[in-house]
């Protein structure tokens, strides 16, 4: 579930929301349920829903757009009271991310006499994984969405989950790429939690120009192993379309990721590769791409070294030696002064290399 916060205030009565005819529950019931059918069409025909579990009965989660739909067909509206800074708020700077965040409310009106339905408070904080790097508005402008779903979800979560969805709005589960107890997604090869799949919300960033995200992340905090004992991560995102066997060829996947590793990394690449005749790479492979040093070259004369570092004698890697390949090269530019080869094939696995 959510970890934002809301404050719960004044629902009214569905009966009292106006526009529902009065007579017996099942007639009032009926009365509701057309309108869940007009709902459940709008949102389907405009791509307004959200589904963030693999699981088959999951529901779909349904962005603001169709809470406020649903309010317009019973009569109501909605209008910001206030939005303000956290009381622990600081603005981020060239050195530091921000601290705290913006909080709003909003209440739901009657369109009618404009009594109040329901109201509520929600929050976005630089602190959430996908608001980090946001600048101040972006989170101002969430915390004022969050609340107009909150207020309106309050009166009206039963008639969205007549209508098939879920009854916490989408904005609610910002952040939350699946499930967490979800068994049918990919786990953490290292300690095998859940993982968060970031692979669509990169497609949203990279459109923003904002710098994507790992495609895989552990969600388990105390994992070590990813890069410096961190969680593990994975930036390929095909990194599990192959698990069904172990001698599936995945050359082309890890030469992509290479090229990612060398772009994240061009200082321990460059330091590695000062001395070309050091390394045992072609010399003038590694000169052209001084002259023209685009990720792709880069990761081209590493690849080169990486075949003789491991022995890959077809030059080709399968799915059970991949995550074999990527410490390698991790340990390549983690010790751009260490190039003998048997030495780093013993660092990355002990005596022996891949074979081991």
């Amino acid at each position: 579930m959510s970890e934002h916060t809301a404050e719960i205030v004044a629902v009214a009565h569905p009966a009292e929301v106006g526009m529902i005819p009065a007579g017996s529950p099942a007639e009032q019931l009926e009365a509701f349920g057309e309108i869940a059918r007009t709902l459940a069409g709008f949102v389907r025909s405009q791509g307004l829903a959200r589904r963030l579990s693999k699981r088959a009965d999951a529901r779909d989660y349904v962005q603001v757009e169709g809470w406020q739909f649903l309010g317009s067909m019973l009569g109501l509206s909605v209008r910001i009271e206030w939005t303000r800074r956290t009381p622990d708020y600081q603005a981020p700077t060239a050195t530091s991310r921000g601290v705290g965040g913006w909080e709003a409310r909003a209440q739901v009106i009657r369109v009618a006499d404009g009594g109040e339905v329901g109201a509520a408070e929600m929050e976005c904080l630089w602190s959430e994984r996908n608001w980090a790097d946001r600048d101040s508005y972006a989170l101002r402008s969430m915390a004022e969405t969050r609340a107009v779903s909150k207020a309106l979800r309050l009166p009206l979560a039963f008639v969205m989950v007549l209508a098939g969805y879920a009854p916490t709005p989408a904005e609610e589960m910002d952040g939350i790429a699946d499930d967490p107890t979800d068994d049918t997604g990919p786990k953490c090869p290292a300690c095998g939690s859940g993982l968060w799949d970031n692979r669509a919300d990169n497609e949203q960033r990279v459109e923003e120009g904002k710098k994507p995200m790992p495609a895989w992340k552990c969600r388990n905090k105390t994992c070590t192993g990813g890069r410096d004992g961190k969680e593990w991560i994975a930036w390929d995102t095909d990194h599990f379309d192959h698990t069904g066997g172990g001698d599936v060829d995945v050359t082309n996947e890890v030469k992509r990721w290479l090229v990612d590793l060398v772009a994240d990394r061009p200082v321990d690449w460059e330091t590695r590769y000062d001395d070309p005749d050091a390394t045992g790479v072609d010399p003038e492979a590694v000169a052209g791409v001084w002259d023209d040093p685009t990720p792709q070259r880069m990761a081209a004369v590493m690849w080169s070294e990486l075949v003789g570092v491991l022995g890959l004698t077809s030059g080709s890697v399968t799915a059970r030696d991949r995550g074999l390949v990527e410490e390698a090269a991790l340990v390549m530019l983690d010790h751009p002064d260490l190039v003998d080869n048997a030495s780093l094939a013993e660092l990355a696995y002990g005596p022996g290399g891949v074979s081991a």
